[in-house]
């Protein structure tokens, strides 16, 4: 599971890269949160999913949204 775009009441991001390693890029489309991880924040919270050794421990659907904060920023 990737997420390719991140969609929330107030902010849209798109996301590049494949699978649960950390290529690929955020490239922040509309919205006033400065950066993914406030953007996501209350869904990180409520996720038991973390990333290990490019591998996610827990749900593979909660698993993208770890792996988007921790993609480098596109321009």
């Amino acid at each position: 599971m990737t997420a390719v775009e991140v969609v929330t009441p107030t902010d849209r991001y798109g996301v590049s890269g494949s699978g649960y390693g950390l290529v690929g890029k955020v490239h922040r489309a509309a919205g006033s949160s400065e950066t993914i991880e406030q953007a996501v924040l209350p869904y990180l919270i409520a996720s038991d999913a973390a990333l290990v050794d490019g591998k996610v421990d827990g749900d593979p659907t909660e698993g993208a949204l770890p792996r988007a904060t921790r993609l480098p920023r596109g321009s």
